[in-house]
């Protein structure tokens, strides 16, 4: 039972940290996907961009290529 419930909760936690590092490592792609999708409902006209730099560090982003 107790063996059960361990086996479990590390399946969570491996869930949860797999779903964060996915996150964390396509968030430009996401950022980008977003952005051309909500653009181009607001401004009725096609908004693409080539590339998103996104540093989690600094908390800085870039659009590029708008």
């Amino acid at each position: 039972m107790k063996k059960g419930i361990l086996v479990g909760i590390v399946a969570i936690l491996l869930a949860v940290v797999g779903g964060g590092v996915y996150v964390f490592l396509n968030a430009g792609d996401l950022i980008k996907q977003v952005v051309e999708e909500l653009g181009s409902k607001a401004t009725k006209t096609e908004v693409t961009q080539s590339k998103v730099d996104l540093s989690i560090q600094t908390g800085e982003a870039a659009l590029k290529g708008f």
